[in-house]
C-alpha cells in the first residue's frame, strides 16, 4: 500500500560525527528486509515492507532548507532505502539530488538497489558524492529469505562496477553480519568489492532491536536456527570472531575499513 504524505522537514540533523544531516524521501521500505531495525527506530507498528509513505513535497521543502541551513554532508537515507522500487515511479530521491547538486551540498548514498545507476550523470555533477551498496550474503536462497524484495547481491556489485568506471566513488557496507552465513563469505565479498572498484568497506553486526527476532524467526531456515538463537543470546559476542576475520581480510587485501554510519 502506497500513500502520499506531506512532510514539514527534509534535512534532519544527524547525531553521527561524520554526518551532518539525513534525508529520507520515504517512510517504509519496499524491500522488506527482515533484519531491518528501522521500525523500532521509527516506533512503527505496521508490517515492515507492506506499506510505504511517499513524502511528495520533500523536494519543495529541501529547496527552502538548503538556503537556510548550514551546509553539511547529507546521508541519503538513514532509515529507508532511497532507491527502493517506488523511486522508479516517484523519483523523489532523484529530485532531491538535483536540488542538492545545484546548491553544491555533499552527499553520501546507501542502498541495496541497482536503480542508483539511473542517476550516474547527476552524481557526477557533485563535488562530493559517493555510493555505498549494502550486502549481507552472496547466497541467493538466503538473500530471498532475509531480503525478499531486494535485487540479487551480484547485481549490486555489477552496478558498483558501472558507477566506479564512470568515476563515482563507491564502497561496500557488509551488514548486517548474518550468523552462520556472512562469516563464511567474507573473502569472496571483499574480492568482489575490489573487483567492482570499491574504495572502502564498512560493516556492522545483526542488531536484535524490538521486533527484529519476530520477523526473522517467521521464515528462518531450520539449519540456521541454532546459530541465530546463539547470536540472540550472546549479543555482540557472536560477532567478535567474525569482526577479527573481516579486519584480517581487509588488511590482507588492502581495502580500507571505514566506521559504519
Amino acid at each position: 500500500m502506497i500513500e502520499e504524505r506531506i512532510t514539514r522537514t527534509a534535512l534532519t540533523p544527524c547525531g553521527l560525527s561524520s554526518i551532518d544531516y539525513s534525508l529520507n524521501p520515504y517512510r517504509g521500505c519496499g524491500f522488506g528486509c527482515r533484519f531491518c531495525y528501522a521500525p523500532s527506530t521509527l516506533h512503527e507498528g505496521r508490517e515492515w515492507g507492506r506499506f510505504l509513505e511517499t513524502k511528495v513535497n520533500i523536494p519543495d521543502i529541501l529547496r527552502i532548507e538548503v538556503k537556510r541551513k548550514k551546509k553539511g554532508l547529507v546521508w541519503i537515507s538513514s532509515v529507508t532505502d532511497p532507491y527502493q522500487p517506488a523511486e522508479e515511479r516517484f523519483q523523489l530521491t532523484k529530485r532531491c539530488l538535483h536540488i542538492l547538486r545545484c546548491a553544491n551540498w555533499p552527499v553520501t548514498i546507501q542502498t541495496r538497489s541497482t536503480l542508483v545507476i539511473r542517476d550516474i550523470d547527476l552524481l557526477l555533477g557533485f563535488e562530493h558524492a559517493d555510493v555505498g551498496f549494502s550486502v549481507s550474503t552472496l547466497n541467493e536462497e538466503y538473500r530471498k529469505v532475509f531480503e525478499p524484495f531486494s535485487p540479487p547481491s551480484l547485481e549490486r556489485f555489477r552496478a558498483m562496477r558501472i558507477l566506479s568506471d564512470r568515476g563515482v566513488r563507491t564502497w561496500v557496507f557488509l551488514g548486517p553480519i548474518l550468523p552462520g552465513i556472512t562469516g563464511d563469505e567474507i573473502d569472496e565479498i571483499i574480492r568482489l568489492a575490489l573487483d567492482s572498484g570499491a574504495k572502502a568497506l564498512q560493516y556492522d553486526r545483526l542488531r536484535f532491536k524490538p521486533g527484529v527476532w519476530e520477523r526473522i524467526s517467521e521464515t528462518l531456515p531450520e539449519e540456521l536456527m541454532n546459530e541465530f538463537l546463539s547470536a540472540k543470546r550472546d549479543g555482540p559476542r557472536y560477532f567478535f570472531p567474525i569482526e577479527k576475520k573481516i579486519r584480517e581480510a581487509c588488511l590482507n587485501s588492502g581495502i580500507p575499513i571505514e566506521p559504519a554510519f
